[in-house]
């Protein structure tokens, strides 16, 4: 009788034992005990490591300048007029607290800040004083060694706010030093964005009179383009044959008829792009690019003296309006065509 009582007893208590950890395994992760210690030790210890580790600004800046910075920085993230007009006032402490605590001016960490005031003007819509301070810090930074990528994207901004505020011509030097710091192979980034750089300062010598300048850099960025198709690139190739028909406006006579070739070459080739692409795969830019090719091609047929032809490249970038009404190409084609086409007002107005 006792041994059957304490086989019961076991059978009783494996039960128990055996409905406790059933029970137990049903639970949630976050419901178990140890899991749930473990799981919050991991994300204690994470925050700790986290959140005693000094931020860049901390590491860079003495205590009493990078205070300055983090409440600018924080302001800067607000909308208002008076987060603005804050933060502009705690960068211009954290400068004036650099000088008292006999921190290099001109060193790499108080252009930094220089950079961050210009960025904030840029973004308040202040072109002017942007443009002013990216320009100031270009020239400081002159003599700063590994700061080449650096110069390079304050150069590209002192290019951008050019074209707006008309001084293009003070831009020139900032363009110089691009295309020199590209062709030295010193910026270290992805074909994409030094195709970019090519185009922006292509564009700033066309705009000042220089296609010869122009042609070579257009050139080169389309070249970096095409591992990587897009319809960018058909606005690259009319930037291209443009800049060609514009070089007969400098050079000798005897130099326009081979101008005028490679230009038509190139507008062509930007039109044959556009059909071979799918039509799904054709976005607003590559009717833009379109339409400024075919453009193209009628200034060069009307060079030529082919009235006929010019005036059938014409209609073809100004039929381009249905896909985008607004694009410069078929803009100008209208106009080409109001002067040229002698039966223009028959013509069905599709606006």
């Amino acid at each position: 009788m006792r041994i059957q009582y304490l086989w019961r007893q076991r059978t009783l208590f494996q039960l128990m034992t055996h409905r406790r950890a059933s029970t137990y395994n049903k639970r949630p992760f976050w419901r178990r005990p140890w899991p749930a210690a473990l799981l919050g030790c991991a994300v204690a210890g994470t925050a700790i490591i986290a959140f005693s580790k000094p931020s860049p600004i901390d590491a860079n800046y003495p205590a009493s300048v990078a205070r300055h910075i983090h409440e600018a920085l924080y302001r800067q993230t607000g909308s208002s007029l008076q987060d603005f007009q804050r933060a502009w006032k705690a960068y211009q402490s954290a400068i004036e607290q650099a000088e008292k605590e006999n921190m290099d001016m001109e060193s790499a960490s108080i252009q930094g800040i220089r950079l961050q005031m210009a960025n904030l003007q840029e973004s308040s819509g202040g072109y002017q004083l942007a443009w002013k301070l990216f320009w100031d810090i270009f020239k400081r930074t002159e003599s700063l060694k590994d700061f080449t990528e650096q110069r390079v994207i304050i150069a590209s901004k002192i290019i951008e706010l050019s074209e707006p505020l008309g001084l293009q011509m003070e831009a020139a030097k900032a363009a110089d030093f691009i295309i020199q710091s590209l062709l030295r192979n010193e910026i270290n980034d992805e074909p994409e964005n030094k195709s970019r750089l090519f185009e922006q300062t292509a564009t700033l010598y066309f705009q000042l009179g220089k296609p010869s300048y122009a042609v070579p850099l257009y050139y080169q960025a389309l070249e970096l383009t095409m591992n990587n198709p897009t319809c960018h690139g058909l606005i690259l190739m009319n930037n291209l044959a443009t800049s060609l028909l514009a070089q007969t406006d400098h050079i000798d006579k005897k130099y326009h008829e081979k101008l005028l070739q490679q230009s038509r070459d190139w507008s062509q080739k930007a039109v044959d792009s556009y059909h071979f692409a799918y039509p799904k795969d054709r976005t607003l830019e590559c009717h833009s690019g379109c339409a400024a090719a075919f453009f193209t091609l009628g200034q060069v047929a009307e060079r030529n003296g082919n009235v006929e032809m010019a005036i059938k490249n014409y209609r073809n970038a100004e039929s381009l309006r249905a896909h985008d009404p607004y694009n410069d190409g078929s803009m100008m084609a209208h106009i080409a065509l109001d002067r040229l086409d002698k039966n223009a007002f028959l013509r069905p107005n599709d606006d």
